[in-house]
């Protein structure tokens, strides 16, 4: 069945079932595979969203949630028996809407600015401002929560809206398209910014109490970087095209990028030794890609704004991986081995051979390469 979508108007709302699991390992690795290979099931537990069902219009492909649409539809039944005039509020009215909403997110209201973006329908003269702050002010409660599986679907969403961006944003008055671009920012800087209730079981990390797979590995902090990548760099792409706020575009940008890093500290110290990456708060790539980018950003930005402060990157954690250490252990076993086979077989005294310095300082520098290599911050 087919609804009219609640931005563009069109009768091509799709109703469909969300079926979706999101398994608590959701990056297959080496050790995955392996556990996989003999015979381990890895993935036999899911975070299930609440959400039953999601409705994608196949025009827009904007993507609404099933509490969105249900409110939609009260307040459109609502209008039906009741006078226009003291219940439908007019194109002049949302820009308050808007500028009241954000004040109440940003002011930890999220509920209250929930219900009140939910007072206008279609048509909307901004709907790119509602589609998000929607979203926004439907996810942040949901961070507090335990419930993993609902807000890796909101934050599903809102990457997918984020992307589609385009249909509503203003791109023929910048002026405009500024405004709308610079409320979502806020909106999206203070999503960045909401501490998260984190799922992921740790007690593997000191105990020989089960395994890296055996609990809850939460992703909400990448999952919400996914989102806030995707608005940095629709931000720096349209510095390119701003002639009056290229600079602001990419002020803005750098702030998001930066949020990225300060929101994800690792909760358990600064070394982490025989790890699986999939614990950390943020992927590898996913640092590295963003920490290229504030280099990249802050030269650029202090050439046009000499007052400028540049802020470096917040650091990762040293760690090394389980097949890091199992590596080096090898490579310990080895040297001891080689060691063993020179003193039985060719009868050679490691100590007072002339070529003990020359090995010492060879197996040094060997593992001390490793070492730097494996466990420098990521």
């Amino acid at each position: 069945m087919e609804y009219q979508c609640l931005y563009c108007g069109k009768e091509t709302l799709q109703e469909q079932e969300l079926s979706v699991k999101y398994p608590k390992n959701v990056n297959t690795n080496l050790t995955e595979l392996l556990l996989r290979f003999l015979g381990f099931n890895t993935d036999h537990k899911y975070f299930i969203p609440e959400d039953k069902k999601k409705y994608v219009c196949s025009d827009c492909h904007t993507v609404t949630t099933q509490t969105v649409f249900i409110k939609d539809n009260e307040r459109t039944v609502s209008q039906a028996y009741a006078p226009v005039q003291a219940v439908r509020k007019s194109s002049s009215d949302e820009p308050e809407t808007l500028k009241t909403a954000l004040k109440f997110i940003k002011t930890n209201r999220s509920q209250e600015a929930f219900d009140l973006l939910l007072q206008h329908g279609f048509p909307l003269e901004h709907a790119a401002e509602f589609l998000i702050y929607r979203d926004v002010s439907q996810l942040i409660p949901c961070l507090s929560g335990c419930q993993t599986g609902q807000r890796y679907w909101l934050l599903e969403a809102i990457l997918n809206n984020l992307r589609q961006l385009d249909v509503y944003l203003p791109y023929g008055d910048e002026a405009k398209l500024f405004q709308a671009l610079t409320g979502i920012y806020e909106a999206l800087l203070k999503l960045g910014r909401e501490p998260i209730n984190n799922q992921t079981d740790y007690r593997h990390l000191y105990t020989n109490y089960g395994s890296a797979f055996d609990g809850a590995n939460d992703h909400t902090y990448r999952r919400r970087t996914d989102v806030l990548i995707a608005f940095a760099e629709r931000l720096e792409a349209a510095s390119q095209k701003s002639e009056q706020h290229s600079l602001d575009y990419l002020e803005m940008a750098l702030e998001v990028w930066h949020t990225c890093l300060d929101e994800a500290r690792e909760e358990h110290g600064n070394l982490l030794i025989g790890i699986d990456t999939q614990i950390l708060q943020l992927a590898p790539s996913q640092r590295r890609h963003i920490t290229a980018h504030i280099r990249q950003l802050n030269p650029i930005v202090k050439q046009h704004d000499p007052d400028f402060i540049v802020k470096e990157p917040q650091k990762g954690v040293f760690y090394m991986t389980y097949w890091a250490v199992m590596l080096l252990s090898l490579g310990f076993c080895a040297v001891i081995g080689f060691l063993a086979y020179l003193s039985v077989f060719c009868k050679i005294d490691i100590v007072t051979s002339k070529m003990f310095p020359f090995f010492v300082i060879l197996s040094a520098a060997g593992i001390s390469a490793f070492l730097l290599y494996q466990m420098r911050r990521r």
